[in-house]
């Protein structure tokens, strides 16, 4: 790591296409770097083609300042041809929010199924981590049919509207705020 990412937060924000990364990292931000690309039909599903017309290729990234702290954001891409690069920008992060798209079941299923392939495995390097229950000014699912179709991911839960500066401050102040932390 770089000198000013050891002295900075740093937080890897992921969750399967469409869930919202882009947007949080965006709307936090006060520096914002994306490598955002228009989808083509080579690797990407007619179901991934029709939810948005371009997708992140290797990361966002966003600088902030918050409370008093540097915080360095890092949005994973969700497209499942580029889940390689998780591995590289978790080595980055020490935190980890899981955004999860709710506005639908499908939706939250993807999320379920995005964790289980592509985080889990880097899941407990994380000191802290939260999901982040994302887009519920358009989901009709309660909070708590939502947490059953994830299945009991261990860590926080906070709801979400990427959109609103107010609710992704919220999200990643109850990040690092959290007394929840992995075991040493």
């Amino acid at each position: 790591m770089g000198r000013a990412e050891l002295e900075a937060e740093t937080v890897l924000v992921a969750g399967p296409f469409g869930a919202g990364k882009t947007t949080f990292v965006r709307t936090l931000s006060g520096k914002f770097v994306t490598a955002e690309r228009g989808l083509s039909g080579v690797g990407a599903s007619f179901g991934e083609m029709r939810l948005k017309p371009v997708t992140t290729v290797f990361a966002d990234v966003g600088v902030l300042e918050l409370d008093g702290r540097k915080v360095i954001l890092y949005g994973a891409p969700g497209q499942s041809r580029f889940h390689f690069t998780v591995r590289a920008l978790a080595s980055r992060c020490r935190h980890l929010i899981l955004l999860v798209d709710t506005s639908d079941e499908p939706a939250v299923l993807r999320s379920r199924l995005y964790f289980e392939r592509v985080i889990k495995p880097y899941f407990g390097r994380f000191e802290r981590r939260l999901v982040a229950l994302n887009k519920r000014d358009v989901s009709r699912l309660a909070v708590e049919r939502v947490l059953e179709l994830l299945g009991g991911i261990e860590a926080p839960h906070v709801e979400t509207v990427a959109t609103s500066r107010e609710s992704a401050l919220n999200a990643l102040r109850a990040l690092l705020t959290a007394s929840w932390q992995r075991p040493p």
